[in-house]
């Protein structure tokens, strides 16, 4: 059975055997973008889900992340305090500083690079509501 085996795989038929890929035309016209889709948008930016017709401007980006990052810090620090939870249902009662920190980047690249500048501009309101009510915990 051995000699079989070794006779079939050095077998002239081996050797006749023709394992190439062929090379196939493709058409592509198929394959286009379909109306409303923009397959190669070269402004798209991580998270985007849409392009806003007036997005944040690069100072508007600074304040929300500064702010962002003051939320965080606040946040992170008032909890520390007796009887104090997040009040964020995202987050749970007691997060963690990481949980903070991650839920901040992604949801907030998401919320930049989707909403128009006037949205932006009220996150950015809200966000110093919320950094000086947590300032206003952790020091009174």
């Amino acid at each position: 059975m051995k000699h079989l085996l070794l006779l079939l795989l050095l077998s002239p038929l081996s050797y006749s055997l023709d394992l190439s890929v062929p090379e196939e035309e493709v058409d592509w016209s198929e394959f286009k973008a379909r109306p409303g889709e923009d397959w190669e948008h070269q402004d798209k930016k991580l998270f985007q889900i849409n392009i806003p017709e007036n997005p944040a401007t690069p100072l508007q980006r600074k304040i929300f992340w500064v702010l962002a990052a003051a939320d965080v810090w606040t946040t992170h620090r008032g909890l520390k305090e007796p009887g104090t939870y997040e009040v964020n249902p995202l987050l749970g009662k007691h997060p963690s500083l990481e949980k903070l920190i991650i839920t901040k980047v992604v949801l907030g690249t998401i919320m930049l690079n989707n909403y128009e500048s006037w949205e932006v501009n009220a996150i950015n309101i809200i966000h110093v509501y919320v950094v000086h009510n947590n300032y206003s915990i952790i020091y009174d």
